[in-house]
């Protein structure tokens, strides 16, 4: 057995492993810059049994959305870890842990058990927005640290949902290939009163080992508490007094968003009630300096964060608004930009602005405080102002995701010359079109489909399956603005016809054989 476990004060110190072995593990670890290219979603909506689970696969050219039946839903604490190669490892509602096949590890259960976990796992729910994240183990290409927290309610001096203790569990592969929960729930900080929320990690300027970012907040004040893994397990090195410790309240953490920038020089922490604080971060050493808050109109309810991947505009969703914020301005509020307002869309329940995360195709994806079948995407968030693209409702998804779920990853490719592949041009298959002049008719139809209305000679046209798998595909160079596809061969379902012209516009309509 590689790990040993030695516990002094609280922290957690993992027995030396030989520098030649170091140096084969690294090799393996720097090679994992896919970690996050499976996202999984899941809620119990319809009558179809188990639950509706979506996987959001950016593997390929373009992603692709897979109906999976799961046997639990997830809520606020969503995230998952695929390999170098992109394929699903595991996946976690912070309350078990699930394998590659969808059911649960072995020893997965009863994550963060106690009062929370009893009250609100029945229902796949684990409180706290941004308490689970997954990293690889810097000393064991095998295993992987998986941190979170066991919440409570405090009722005095005023109610609280606070965590007592900072936890890890343990996820080896080493005889398992689908893993296996080696260790549970094991504590390695505890003492003060941590907060529920805003926990995120960015690696080491070495790219092997990490930073995990966390805070305390009582009447005392706040810190911020920056711990260091590496090969001897996990440290705490460094507590920084926060400048404004009313940011960590219950409020803040429990409706606000944290993030590291791409490029891992910043960390910013954003709330409802108090604004977004933006600190430099120096990977080198963990310390976090510059401090600068920026206060923006706020609807005081749910807020979120994420920066572009080019390090440089932050967004913010304030439930009802975005706003891009330009990360280079000396002042932050002169890089303040209004993107656009909520236009009260419902599927049936308001899809307002939420959580967000920047995806590995270079786009940012934000969720709703509602379950909801609808996700908004900002499209080219490199951009300054409007043109960033901001699709509200942009992506319609197959089934309803859980209220409030989105993954929380980590930026896997900090060092890399890409933090993100643009190559990725379009989502499900479908690229984002909101105007298209396309008709195709009859539409539900059975042996015959008639594409009309298209704008270009020469194109390209696909139809896909809402699986994502391609039916059918050819290139045109006509005059006629119309055509016709034969289906007969195809199974009953929902198809996604889409034409791209020689100039780039691409036109997209769904279709339903019958």
């Amino acid at each position: 057995m590689l790990r040993k476990y030695l516990s002094k004060n609280n922290h957690l110190v993992k027995e030396s492993i030989s520098c030649v072995l170091l140096c084969l593990f690294s090799v393996s670890i720097n090679g994992q810059v896919k970690g996050d290219y499976q996202w999984i979603f899941a809620s119990d909506a319809s009558e179809l049994p188990g639950h509706e689970g979506t996987v959001f696969d950016f593997n390929g050219d373009s992603i692709q959305f897979i109906y999976q039946e799961l046997p639990k839903g997830i809520g606020h604490n969503n995230t998952s870890f695929t390999d170098e190669e992109g394929k699903l490892l595991f996946y976690t509602n912070g309350c078990e842990v699930f394998d590659a096949s969808f059911q649960l590890m072995e020893n997965g259960d009863q994550i963060n058990p106690g009062e929370i976990h009893d009250e609100y796992c029945p229902y796949d729910i684990y409180l706290g927005p941004q308490n689970s994240i997954i990293i690889p183990d810097p000393s064991n290409a095998n295993g992987y640290y998986y941190f979170h927290k066991k919440l409570q309610w405090i009722y005095e001096p005023v109610l609280d949902l606070v965590a007592d203790e900072l936890r890890y569990t343990y996820i080896s592969f080493e005889d398992n290939p689908l893993g296996e929960v080696t260790d549970k729930n094991v504590v390695f900080a505890s003492g003060p009163q941590y907060v529920s929320g805003f926990a995120e990690v960015i690696t080491h300027k070495n790219d092997k080992d990490w930073w995990l970012i966390d805070f305390t907040y009582d009447t005392f004040g706040g810190l911020v508490l920056v711990f260091f893994i590496n090969e001897n397990g996990i440290n705490l090195v460094h507590e920084i007094p926060i400048d404004n410790p009313e940011s960590l309240n219950l409020y803040c953490t429990g409706t606000g968003q944290s993030c590291f920038s791409p490029n891992g020089e910043l960390f910013t922490k954003n709330c409802p009630l108090t604004g977004l604080d933006v600190y430099d971060f120096d990977r080198e050493t963990g310390m976090l300096n510059n401090h600068r808050n920026l206060k923006y109109p706020s609807s005081y309810i749910k807020n979120g964060l994420s920066i572009s991947p080019n390090s440089r505009f932050a967004y913010i969703s304030t439930h009802d608004t975005l706003f891009q914020v330009d990360l280079w301005e000396p002042n932050l509020a002169d890089g303040l930009v209004l993107i656009d307002t909520f236009d009260l869309f419902g599927d049936p329940f308001g899809n307002n602005f939420a959580l967000q995360q920047l995806g590995p195709d270079c786009r940012i994806y934000i969720n709703s405080t509602n379950g909801t079948r609808h996700i908004h995407v900002i499209d080219k968030p490199d951009e300054k102002g409007l043109a960033c693209d901001f699709r509200q409702h942009g992506i319609e998804l197959p089934h309803y995701i859980s209220a409030g779920s989105l993954p929380n990853f980590p930026h896997f490719r900090v060092n890399e010359d890409e933090v993100c592949d643009p190559s990725i041009s379009s989502l499900f298959g479908l690229p984002i079109q909101i105007d298209s002049p396309l008709k195709i008719f009859p539409n539900p139809g059975q042996e015959i489909l008639n594409v009309e209305g298209i704008k270009c000679t020469s194109f390209n046209c696909t139809v896909k399956a809402i699986d994502g798998h391609l039916v059918y595909k050819e290139d045109f160079n006509q005059s006629e603005s119309t055509f016709v596809i034969e289906t007969q061969q195809w199974v009953n379902g929902i198809y996604i016809v889409s034409v791209i012209c020689e100039d780039g516009n691409v036109y997209s309509e769904k279709w339903l054989k019958m």
